[in-house]
């Protein structure tokens, strides 16, 4: 039935056959995954909004976590990145040697009706948790996570949670096992020390692993009883990265001693002993949408800044990624981490790298994909979803496509001259995903900055002052490092630009905000003396006008052998043809 049907699940399925490119990010992915000894670094992926960032996290999840056997990535290695990412992709189950590697994707953007449960230090965890348990069994592996499991059933029996609420938040497999023994413990009253107790219980359910799990660990019977003894909702919610992160370092470096010892056998039996193997050679963990933890509390102490995330910081600062453990981070601005007073990660803990857009091939195979054959229609596609040159943006380019596609359906075939101008409501929606996490007053200098073809501190405040939104030097360090935010093409100090999708779409609209900073923004540079950026703040409001004196400005420089200015001039024109040719007739 159609009530039944899962269109979002559906959505996903067809943008992951759709994904183009990122040949560059697979094979650095596939690194990862496969080089022995394995990297010690966090992944941290950055771009603005709609770059394709999730996509990219959910194709890596769904195509990629596939550990290889040494021979086979020795070989595929060495190959360009588009036939690594191609071979990536093919490989599978009856590979030689091929192991699949255990994912969880832990996307920090709040639940429908604004439920942040996944950004939450308890709740948040405690998913990743089960969501990583599972995700290992389904593959036949076993991750057990037994201190941090009594840290949290500790704290769920003394926050007076029932057994049952308790069961629920837990895989349904362990309940029996080790899950409902710590119940027992945390809920009476055992002979002897309750560090003893849970000791028992971890003895009886791990076997002969738990004497290496010990040793992993480094725990002993007081340091357990420690737990009881913290306060619940500081310490012990604050411990709880901590615990989680030496569990799966435990387990892990029972994995590593595995692999260790299989490789020193001879190849007939180590075959037979590698289907005994319990443990992954990696596990990945998946974090996307890092941003959204302030979402618009951007304007906060940095204490407070920084406690928002702590917990992610107290877990990635625990793994020893040295181990197996990958750890690939998203979102839309590099992390401040390294400033951080608590759980600081430096940069030499971090691998970043930029998901910028795509070149004009990727669309055009973007497009073929999507079912988009027309040549011409589609170079016109291309081109108004480029911010630049041969630099197509991702999330508008699909934006354009589903226009030509629903207009199919309704037996409407667009051509180039139809799709000059895109309905406002699609410019809409690739604005707010833009500007997803701004408060309105960031909102408002956007819209009034998209006028400047570039601003520094001084000509922010003066638009602020000019058309009244809070404009000031603590709010300018805070709007410069969102990713919509660019640095000045010609590299000056201190000086930057506004996204040219913005900037374009805040004049094909007319917007209100922006209409008034060209208005001082003319004034203002008239006053300077400088006439050229005067020149193309007035054709932005007035276009016959400021053409008119365009031509009678460059010809005076020409005659007078200006050079500077001409160039200048020259830069200008062919700014507001661009802008020009995008403009709604």
């Amino acid at each position: 039935m159609e009530e039944d049907f899962d269109w979002e699940s559906e959505t996903q399925s067809r943008k992951l056959q759709l994904f183009t490119d990122r040949h560059k990010f697979t094979r650095l992915f596939a690194e990862y995954i496969n080089e022995d000894p394995p990297r010690s670094t966090i992944l941290y992926l950055h771009g603005d909004g709609g770059n394709g960032k999730s996509l990219l996290l959910k194709f890596l999840r769904e195509n990629c976590c596939k550990s290889l056997h040494p021979d086979v990535w020795s070989q595929l290695k060495a190959k360009p990145d588009a036939e690594v990412a191609q071979e990536i992709q093919r490989v599978s189950d009856w590979d030689r040697g091929l192991k699949p590697v255990p994912a969880v994707l832990h996307d920090f953007e709040p639940l429908p009706g604004g439920d942040k449960r996944y950004q939450h230090p308890f709740d948040g965890l405690l998913i990743l948790r089960r969501n990583l348990a599972n995700a290992a069994q389904e593959l036949g592996y076993g991750l057990k996570f037994p201190f941090y499991d009594y840290a949290c059933v500790w704290y769920l029996c003394k926050k007076g949670k029932s057994v049952q609420e308790i069961r629920q938040l837990f895989p349904l497999s362990e309940i029996a096992g080790l899950i409902a023994p710590l119940i027992d413990v945390a809920t009476e009253n055992p002979v002897g020390s309750f560090g003893k107790a849970v000791l028992d219980i971890f003895a009886k359910n791990l076997d002969e692993k738990f004497t290496l799990y010990l040793q992993q660990l480094g725990l002993d019977e007081p340091e357990i009883e420690k737990i009881r003894k913290l306060d619940l909702d500081r310490e012990l919610i604050e411990s709880l990265p901590h615990w989680f992160a030496r569990d799966l370092n435990a387990a892990m470096a029972e994995s590593n001693k595995q692999e260790k010892v299989i490789k020193s056998l001879p190849s007939w039996l180590a075959q037979d002993l590698k289907a005994l193997d319990e443990k992954p050679r990696r596990v990945v963990l998946f974090f996307d949408t890092h941003e959204a933890f302030w979402g618009h509390q951007r304007d906060v102490p940095e204490d407070t800044f920084f406690y928002m995330d702590e917990w992610l910081r107290r877990l990635l600062k625990g793994l020893k990624q040295e181990l197996g453990i990958v750890v690939v981070v998203a979102g839309r601005e590099p992390p401040r981490w390294v400033e951080a007073t608590k759980f600081k990660i430096s940069p030499e803990d971090l691998h970043t790298d930029k998901v910028g857009h795509l070149s004009k091939a990727d669309g055009r195979v973007y497009l073929q994909k999507s079912g988009i054959s027309d040549t011409a229609l589609a170079e016109a596609l291309i081109d108004y979803a480029s911010v630049a040159p041969d630099d197509a943006h991702p999330f508008y380019l699909g934006l354009c496509a589903d226009l030509v596609l629903a207009a199919a359906k309704r037996g409407i075939q667009l051509s180039t001259s139809d799709f000059l101008n895109v309905p406002t409501d699609k410019s809409k929606e690739l604005r707010n995903r833009l500007l997803r996490y701004v408060d309105e007053d960031i909102r408002d200098a956007v819209h009034a900055l998209s006028a400047c073809r570039a601003f520094d501190r001084d000509l922010y405040l003066k638009l602020g002052e000019s058309l009244r939104f809070s404009a000031t030097s603590a709010s300018f360090r805070i709007l410069t490092r969102f990713s919509f935010v660019w640095r000045d093409v010609q590299g000056r100090e201190s000086w930057y630009r506004i996204h040219d999708l913005i900037h374009r779409l805040d004049y094909q609209e007319d917007n209100p905000i922006t209409r008034k900073a060209h208005q001082v923004l003319e004034q203002h540079y008239r006053d300077r003396g400088d006439v050229a950026e005067a020149i193309y703040h007035a054709a932005c409001q007035k276009w016959k006008q400021g053409v008119e004196e365009w031509l009678k400005v460059f010809n005076n420089a020409k005659d007078a052998r200006d050079i500077r200015l001409c160039q200048i001039l020259l830069e200008i024109r062919k700014e507001l043809c661009k802008l020009r040719k995008k403009k709604p007739s």
